[in-house]
């Protein structure tokens, strides 16, 4: 069987910096692959490519949306070439659609399942839902609660019954380590399973943590768009012989635990 060599692409963003850290802990070989350099060296040694590497933009920016559809065609080739097998690090934004985000992972999506009828050509997309960690990072809807909660005497919180379901990291790590023996092709949706309102994840938050501040529900309850949040993981549990096993109540408590 080919050894698992593998590329790394957004190895210098929060999530592919900590799968970086967690390949070392399991003494897997990898190399940092630069998207925005030419791809002129063999990589005939290596069996995956784990693309993390997604530029965003705030703006309505269809640039963006080509540049990373660039990125994927680079990958795509260099994937045929040699015969490695791709795993695209995609979001449930890509099933909805309906913003600059979501459009630009379901072109990239669609790109990677045109080329399904290419023998070798058998890419994992993984649609995750609302990552989370042990650490704070400057995006996520837990961090930003922590750090409003620390600091502030008052949170005021917009769309407060929207949904939203949680996955602690490690356990989306362990899915792509599985992801490494699986030799057919296929999207898979990637959270808890469970559902939580921001209003009380917010509590819960303040609970765990022993905050002092006070939460107030502004008048805007609800958007209009992706109110609703809860991922269907039976394929992907079934397929991969996995599940998560870190709870949110668990989650929180190891940051809260690295934190204070």
């Amino acid at each position: 069987m080919k050894k698992k060599k593998l590329l790394i692409t957004g190895y210098d963003g929060y999530l592919g910096n900590n799968f970086c850290k967690f390949l070392k802990r399991k003494k897997i070989s990898y190399k940092k692959l630069d998207v925005s350099k030419h791809f002129n060296r063999n990589f005939s040694n290596y069996s995956h490519i784990i693309h993390f590497q997604f530029f965003i933009s705030n703006k309505k920016n269809s640039e963006i949306s080509k540049k990373n559809l660039f990125v994927i065609k680079k990958i795509s080739n260099l994937s045929l070439k040699y015969n490695i097998k791709i795993i695209f690090i995609s979001s449930i934004a890509a099933k909805y659609n309906n913003n600059s985000y979501g459009k630009s992972k379901n072109l990239c999506e669609k790109y990677l399942k045109k080329n399904n009828n290419i023998k070798y050509f058998k890419p994992i997309i993984l649609r995750v839902f609302n990552i989370y960690s042990d650490q704070l990072s400057k995006y996520g809807i837990v961090s930003d609660l922590v750090r409003r909660m620390k600091f502030k005497k008052k949170i005021i919180l917009k769309n407060y019954l929207n949904k939203r379901d949680f996955i602690f990291y490690k356990d989306f790590y362990n899915l792509v380590f599985k992801c490494l023996n699986y030799k057919k092709e296929g999207v898979f949706q990637v959270g808890s399973g469970n559902s939580i309102s921001i209003y009380s994840l917010s509590k819960k938050v303040k609970l765990i943590f022993n905050f002092s501040c006070k939460i107030v529900k502004s008048k805007i309850s609800i958007s209009k768009l992706n109110s609703y949040s809860l991922s269907s993981i039976k394929k992907t549990k079934k397929e991969f012989k996995w599940v998560p096993n870190v709870t949110l109540d668990m989650g929180l408590r190891r940051l809260m635990n690295n934190i204070t």
